[in-house]
């Protein structure tokens, strides 16, 4: 068989030139260009000192393998025989992804038989290729590439085979270009061994050699003596073969110890120097070798073969952050341990190694990514915190947050200690049992007279005031005991008024003719009144109140409860604006604290027990469905008018224990407390710990809320906040989708 040297075509004995590229042949093989009379050899694909590889076809598959055979001229060297099998039989018993997988194994009869051994066949190029034709590959390409590689070895490991020439030169990449897969080649110098047993037990191992050491060369026969701590003497080097049958550029980068060293200067761990058995940790300097060299472009210790192998056991490796400033420092640490002149010192298993590279890797990208990606999502974060702010002055006007927030108030008074009402608050009321014991008509004359004489009688007995929550008719003008009773007390008697939705009043009616000639003017006549409008909400609750309403006119009058407390407390100056903002309620009191009194019963007590009357105010009003008083929420239960007039009156009096604080008190911490979550949200790959974050502080912003209420009166906006603190939980979602990807997650392993 003939050969064209340069495109390495096989041809028969009698062809004399390639007819591809018209180059001379040469002689190979004696005979046919057919090995065992099954695979036609059609083209060389490398070749070595030891042998060569070729593609061939088998006859009957009609499929294209790799054959790899030795050389006629090798064919006597025991040696070269010795590994082929060892090869054969080593990929005989691997069956993995990233190792070349064997199909067949023979001896071919000619020339006294030549073995040959059967792979798939592989489109690519080695790493060694690779790297030389692109300097170097970048991390996150030489990721994947390193973890096929890595578990190749620590499969063969795991079957108790040492590879023992791991280099870029036996690790081929083959099929898509873009994402290429791994194949481990060149089991040659593989060796067998007991997984069970730790390396550092194994038998076989040697004391150190001699200090000095002579070296060969196989390609410029160079000779050269290194100092201890070499010792012994080192024998022949010479090349030999890679799977792929490429010969090295350089002729002294693959050098073979005869009888003591196998493997390749700069790849080989420093125990084999110093005459120790080959370990799975040897393998793993290897590959650390590897990654170094793929990251870097570069070995980590620079020179020829003899200076390589010297540094190898006295220096520390070179650092890959001073030849690639790009990579994270951290990679130095972690390459320091996988090159480590003590096995024991090295990581345990190759994917550990591509492992916590990884994680170095993934460390570095992170700090990248936070140092272009943390002021932009800054300032994402303080755009969402002021959208929520400014949605939550929005929110709080809504109805449904408005009623939702209502309730939240009407649970903390409930929650809150119970208060004494004051005691200069009496009620009577004309109940059902007063209509049944006289079923006078409220808007008759016979009624106003009734009223005049009792209320008289009231006053007589000491009181300070009495306030009628009727709007009482025009019938009442006619009675002389009721004009009286205005006259007379016109200070401290309040009357009710009622301005409707028109704007129009009504309860004026009861002070006409000679009364109200008597009082002198129209705006003295206004004085005795007080409206009795209440700020009624969705539910029928009233939580609070005004202290004057202005009329069509422009006239400021004040309320019911208003013009009692004047009465109450006339030395007292008044320490809210009249046309400020409604007052909140006080419904801590119970409803039943007030002393109530039926109207059947008030005359004979008023003799019997003037006392109970003096210095008080009587509120007079309706507590029967049909009186025209209508009955309101206060809290969990229906109470009349009167009551809840009673109710803002003991609040005037109480000093308005209710106050709500001010909207920085709440907007502030929404703010802040949605900076902080939309930042971290933004900045971490998980929003898990950003959410539980705001959720824990939603709750304690609850509990701040209901305490300051419970404990200090001070009305805190809940329902707002926190309905806008859960709208910016979609709007930090909807900012995360369109802001650039997060760096590529770390992961956890263990030794």
């Amino acid at each position: 068989m003939k050969e064209c040297p340069r495109c390495g075509r096989c041809l028969e004995d009698p062809a004399s030139r390639c007819p591809q590229d018209d180059f001379p042949l040469e002689p190979s093989l004696p005979g046919a260009p057919v090995m065992d009379g099954r695979y036609d050899l059609e083209r060389r694909l490398g070749s070595g000192a030891m042998g060569a590889v070729y593609r061939a076809r088998h006859r009957d598959l009609k499929k294209a393998f790799a054959l790899k055979l030795i050389h006629h001229a090798a064919h006597a060297n025991p040696q070269y025989q010795i590994r082929f099998r060892r090869e054969a039989e080593a990929l005989g018993k691997l069956e993995h992804t990233n190792i070349v997988r064997v199909t067949d194994y023979g001896v071919d009869p000619r020339s006294g038989g030549i073995p040959y051994l059967v792979t798939e066949y592989l489109e690519g190029q080695t790493l060694q290729q690779t790297i030389r034709d692109r300097q170097r590959l970048p991390t996150r390409e030489a990721l994947p590439l390193l973890d096929g590689i890595a578990r190749a070895i620590d499969h063969a490991h795991r079957q108790g085979i040492l590879h023992r020439d791991l280099k870029p030169g036996n690790v081929f990449l083959c099929g898509d270009p873009a994402a290429p897969s791994v194949k481990i080649l060149d089991f040659g110098l593989a060796r067998f061994v007991d997984p069970t047993i730790p390396s550092t037990n194994r038998p076989g191992s040697s004391p150190e050699l001699s200090s000095r050491v002579r070296l060969r060369t196989g390609a410029d026969g160079l000779a050269e003596s290194l100092p201890s701590p070499l010792t012994d003497s080192y024998q022949d080097f010479l090349p030999t073969l890679a799977l792929d049958g490429s010969k090295s550029p350089d002729q002294t980068e693959r050098l073979t110890m005869a009888h003591a060293i196998l493997g390749t200067p700069g790849y080989i761990a420093p125990e084999i120097y110093r005459g120790q058995e080959a370990s799975a940790a040897s393998d793993i300097y290897s590959f650390g070798v590897i990654i170094f060299e793929t990251l870097t472009g570069q070995l980590p210790y620079a020179g020829n073969p003899q200076e390589i192998i010297y540094h190898q056991l006295q220096d520390p490796p070179r650092s890959v952050a001073e030849l690639q400033p790009d990579l994270d420092p951290g990679v130095d640490d972690l390459l320091a341990r996988a090159l480590s002149k003590f096995p024991d010192q090295r990581p345990a298993t190759a994917t550990t190694l591509v492992t916590r590279l990884r994680q170095a890797f993934a460390r570095a990208e992170t700090h990248s990514w936070q140092r272009r990606e943390t002021p932009v999502r800054r300032r994402w974060a303080s755009a969402v915190a002021l959208l929520t702010v400014v949605v939550s002055l929005l929110l709080s006007e809504l109805p449904l947050i408005r009623s939702l927030e209502n309730q939240l108030l009407d649970l903390r008074f409930q929650l809150r200690p119970g208060r004494a009402v004051d005691d200069r608050i009496l009620l009577a009321v004309v109940d059902e049992a007063s209509l049944q014991a006289d079923p006078t008509p409220l808007p008759s004359r016979e009624k106003a007279d009734e009223f005049g004489q009792v209320l008289q009688a009231v006053f007589a007995a000491g009181a300070r005031g009495v306030a009628i929550d009727f709007t009482l008719p025009v019938q009442w003008s006619r009675s002389e005991a009721f004009s009286s009773l205005v006259l007379q007390h016109r200070q401290s008697l309040v009357l009710a008024a009622y301005v409707g939705p028109d704007g129009q009043s009504t309860g004026w009616e009861c002070l006409q003719g000679l009364t109200m000639l008597a009082l002198g003017s129209e705006q003295a006549a206004r004085g005795l009144f007080g409206l009795v409008n209440l700020n009624r909400e969705l539910d029928g609750a009233v939580r609070r109140m005004d202290l004057a309403y202005r009329t069509t006119d422009k006239d400021e009058l004040l309320t019911f409860p208003a013009r009692a407390y004047q009465i109450l407390e006339p030395a007292t100056p008044w320490t809210f604006e009249l046309s400020a903002d409604p007052l909140w309620v006080d419904y801590t009191p119970d409803p039943n604290g007030f002393t109530r009194i039926s109207w059947k019963d008030l005359p004979p007590l008023v003799h019997r027990q003037p006392e109970l009357f003096a210095g008080r105010m009587l509120m007079v009003g309706g507590a029967y469905m049909q009186s025209g008083d209508e009955f309101f929420l206060a809290l969990t239960e229906m109470v009349p008018g009167v009551t809840i007039q009673a109710f803002m009156l003991n609040t005037l009096l109480q000093g308005v224990p209710i106050r709500p604080l001010a909207a920085a008190w709440w907007l502030v911490p929404l703010g802040l407390g949605v900076f902080a979550f939309a930042h971290q949200s933004l900045l971490r790959r998980r929003q898990g710990e950003a959410l539980v974050g705001l959720a824990l502080l939603a709750g304690l912003y609850t509990v701040v809320g209901f305490a300051l209420f419970i404990w200090a009166g001070r009305l805190l906006n809940l329902a707002a906040p926190l309905a806008a603190a859960a709208m910016a939980v979609g709007v930090t979602w909807l900012v995360r989708r369109r802001l650039a990807p997060f760096p590529i997650p770390d992961t956890e392993v263990n030794d």
